[in-house]
């Protein structure tokens, strides 16, 4: 039992680091880097997934293919779906 409460703590602990780095500061590059290289962010190769990263769309795997976005990020969501409809939007202005 003394184990699963140093876990839960450890896992508290981390989360509220984390919150607490996406709050006051932004990451530097070498931590963005860190991340954008751990293939553990990456679902199924092509779906970037960390809750650490506060950025909506980081580059792709191959950063000269353009950008991605951060699925973990509930913003992001939003924003893909709000460039959706202004993509549908101005083609149907366009016809």
């Amino acid at each position: 039992m003394d184990k699963v409460k140093n876990n839960c703590c450890f896992i508290l602990y981390n989360k509220e680091r984390i919150t607490t780095m996406n709050q006051n500061q932004k990451p530097d590059s070498e931590t963005r880097n860190s991340w954008h290289d751990d293939s553990s962010n990456w679902k199924f190769g092509i779906f970037y997934y960390n809750k650490a990263d506060p950025r909506i769309f980081p580059p792709k795997r191959l950063a000269m293919l353009g950008w991605t976005v951060n699925f973990a990020n509930p913003i992001s969501y939003l924003s893909a779906i709000g460039l959706i409809v202004l993509i549908y939007c101005v083609s149907e202005y366009l016809k």
